[in-house]
């Protein structure tokens, strides 16, 4: 592994991270106000 491709790949791999993260915030939302709304406040995802 070259050593000036490092700290691009590990750049890629923060950013690869927040992106799934913040989909994934934004997917549990949806699925806890459906939840919500579906079973009158007692479900809970995570």
């Amino acid at each position: 592994m070259k050593k000036e491709s490092q700290p691009h790949i590990i750049k890629h791999m923060f950013y690869t991270g927040n992106q799934l993260s913040s989909q994934s915030r934004r997917l549990m939302k949806k699925i806890t106000i459906k939840g919500i709304s579906e079973d009158g406040g007692e479900y809970r995802e995570g």
